[in-house]
């Protein structure tokens, strides 16, 4: 074979051609490899970015609801038997005996000593509902009735002028409580007479005991009634409080219900792995309400996934 320089030319270009051709397929594959592994970096940090996340924690699940009850009450008033002005003796909300002297009215030269007749807390605010709203009229308490009745609040003062037959002070039955608690007829339904619950109204952790006396359930709305086991002064001059009406507390390792689902093999949660990955656990709930549950099968600082519905959630680890 003749191997002119044309030759020996075209046989050097021809070898450049092929080692460029096997560059370039050479880069198409490390292009190919870089961009399949962009998307896997890029989906999974799609997918880290979606999680909502809750840790399960020791703690406690109440089972109840929140509503705005009445407060009823056994309570006398007493009247100004002359007019004048009033010193007051005794502090608000202080249980005293019959036969103390509480307040003295004063008119012109001449001083009155008023003294009480009942044991009782004392306060010197009325609402006019004491006849109306006590121990005699539970029955006829209702739920069409709930809110017709209007106070007319006055509260006495150190010094204050009254009339004849106008309100001094009040004497509360310390020993005598009861609220008119309005709920749904399916909270209703989880009720029953005389039945042991818990009251709280959210000043502290002060849980009340009382038990149910009526449940009057209706379609639409309904209402327990609940006698409560000791007085609570702070309610002495209010008529509606915001209470917190617990059936049960359970204690243990909570989550939230939504991070719950069931698969056909069980019902569990998905746990977070610290590489990111997840996989499936099973659990049992104990009990709970609507928004947590108190289970088994978890460890304090297990890292659940509150929105299961969004990722693969058969894989398993």
């Amino acid at each position: 074979m003749n191997y002119s320089p044309q030759n020996q030319k075209d046989y050097k270009t021809t070898s450049v051609r092929k080692r460029e051709q096997k560059k370039s397929k050479l880069s198409y594959f490390v292009f190919l490899f870089i961009a399949i592994l962009l998307v896997i970096i890029i989906y999974q940090l799609i997918d880290l970015r979606n999680f909502k996340l809750a840790t399960a924690v020791h703690g406690e699940v109440i089972d109840g609801f929140k509503s705005k009850a009445l407060v009823i009450r056994e309570e006398k008033v007493f009247r100004a038997p002359y007019k004048g002005i009033v010193e007051v003796l005794k502090e608000e909300n202080q249980r005293i005996n019959s036969g103390e002297k509480v307040a003295i009215i004063k008119n012109q030269s001449n001083q009155y000593p008023i003294y009480n007749h009942r044991a009782g807390i004392i306060s010197y605010a009325t609402d006019g509902l004491e006849k109306i709203l006590n121990e005699q009229s539970l029955a006829d308490i209702s739920v069409q009735n709930l809110n017709n009745y209007e106070r007319s609040y006055q509260h006495l003062i150190n010094n204050n002028r009254v009339q004849k037959g106008e309100p001094v002070y009040r004497i509360v039955n310390n020993y005598q409580l009861y609220l008119a608690v309005p709920t749904t007829s399916q909270e209703a339904e989880e009720y029953r007479l005389g039945e042991i619950i818990f009251i709280n109204d959210g000043k502290d952790d002060d849980l009340i005991e009382g038990e149910i006396i009526r449940i009057d359930n209706n379609i639409e709305q309904s209402l327990i009634i609940v006698k409560l086991e000791r007085y609570i002064p702070r309610w002495t001059n209010l008529r509606w409080v915001d209470v917190r009406f617990i059936k049960n507390i359970y204690r243990g390792i909570r989550i939230p219900r939504k991070a719950i689902f069931t698969k056909p093999d069980g019902q569990g949660v998905l746990l977070l792995r610290n590489s990111g990955s997840y996989f499936f656990r099973e659990i049992i709930i104990v009990d709970g309400n609507d928004n947590h549950a108190i289970v088994e099968g978890l460890d304090v600082g297990d890292n659940v996934i509150t929105n299961p519905e969004d990722f693969n959630f058969g894989r398993k680890g």
